[in-house]
């Protein structure tokens, strides 16, 4: 009884798609938080740089499915196009500084580190300047991301931990008594 009332509600299907999609990046942001402070950074602490980082940062390879947001067909007509490009092309570049700063610290190259702080620094900037104009400027019903949807709440949730979490690994690193480094 209690749920058909609800659904029956004079809401509409974008307000229940708007706090939906918010719970479930909540959510995401909860769970990923989460795996990081309980199974990665007591790993990452334990281990030197070349060991710690690059599991870490090819894992934010996976941003290149950030360029779904620009594929119509994938998300609607309305999304708007330059936010949806801008938000792609950034994610290209993030996903390839990432695998370049893999190999760099996993190599022992002296680009390595610059590379790592690069894609992490870049990485969360993108995060949170879409986010930022997407609530300020466009506010449209998250619905219409289509199947990009999961990008948001599983991908770039966990992007977001990440890059705070190796940016705080990074610059801990950099400490006298930080995390083990070589």
């Amino acid at each position: 009884i209690i749920f058909s009332s609800f659904s029956n509600m004079a809401v509409s299907d974008a307000l229940h798609n708007t706090i939906l999609g918010n719970v479930c990046l909540g959510l995401g942001v909860c769970t990923w938080s989460c795996v990081c402070r309980w199974y990665l950074w007591p790993w990452m602490k334990r281990n030197p740089r070349e060991i710690a980082l690059p599991p870490l940062l090819l894992a934010c390879c996976g941003r290149f499915h950030g360029a779904l947001f620009a594929m119509r067909g994938i998300t609607a007509a309305d999304v708007p196009r330059t936010w949806a490009l801008v938000t792609a092309y950034t994610d290209i570049v993030a996903a390839v500084l990432s695998l370049l700063g893999a190999s760099a610290v996993r190599n022992r190259h002296w680009l390595g580190i610059p590379l790592a702080y690069l894609a992490h620094g870049l990485g969360l900037a993108d995060i949170l300047l879409s986010a930022l104009f997407y609530n300020l400027f466009l506010r449209f019903d998250p619905a219409k991301f289509g199947p990009g949807l999961l990008v948001l709440t599983v991908n770039v949730t966990w992007l977001m931990n990440n890059h705070v979490m190796n940016l705080k690994y990074l610059t801990q690193a950099a400490e006298p008594n930080g995390p083990k480094s070589k």
